[in-house]
């Protein structure tokens, strides 16, 4: 009961940032699992995957270490919008770009992974008592590898059974759903998001 009153009866916006947390993580999430097949149907050799997983690590490092100051520099609105759209231009670029420039828009993946393990995680951190952020923070994980476990074999299923470039436009397709139903009510919350 107090769980569930931390997570979603403190306020409109506590709920939504979490929704999101957990959402945008899934996304990033199904990339991962994604990406492999995705490297393969562009014609890439195994050789060069550690190579580009490394990148990939490296970039959700440096966009984490700097979140913060992303935040500042272009405001909480608007970092909220790019965490939002970087799954779009993701999915969306990878499935309707050929050949290795679809690479490109895996980019977009270590970004918005960065950012929503920072911001959002900072936005829920800052709005549960003390007590409770470290159970908080685990049920966010936790509803991320739930929707893994729901959805991932219909992802599986679409990879095998329509190719990588369908699967990503689905996904992306979603994400545009996602966008207008939970992180343009998130911007719409946005006189409550810095804490007094």
């Amino acid at each position: 009961r107090d769980i569930g009153k931390a997570l979603f009866g403190h306020s409109r916006l506590l709920t939504l940032v979490i929704t999101s947390f957990i959402l945008y993580g899934f996304a990033t999430y199904c990339a991962v699992w994604s990406l492999q097949p995705y490297w393969k149907s562009r014609g890439l050799d195994y050789t060069f995957f550690g190579y580009l997983w490394a990148g990939n690590c490296v970039l959700v490092a440096i966009i984490s270490r700097y979140a913060d100051r992303i935040e500042e520099k272009i405001g909480p609105f608007k970092v909220v919008i790019l965490i939002g759209l970087m799954p779009i231009i993701g999915y969306l670029g990878m499935g309707f770009t050929g050949g290795i420039f679809g690479l490109f828009f895996t980019l977009a993946f270590p970004v918005c992974r960065g950012l929503n393990q920072v911001i959002f995680q900072d936005a829920i951190n800052s709005r549960v008592p003390a007590e409770m952020r470290a159970t908080v923070n685990s049920i966010g994980t936790l509803g991320m590898r739930a929707l893994f476990i729901l959805f991932g074999p219909l992802i599986g299923s679409a990879l095998d059974r329509g190719g990588p470039d369908h699967a990503m436009r689905i996904l992306g397709a979603s994400y545009v759903i996602i966008f207008l139903l939970v992180t343009l009510p998130v911007l719409g919350q946005r006189k409550q998001f810095r804490v007094d």
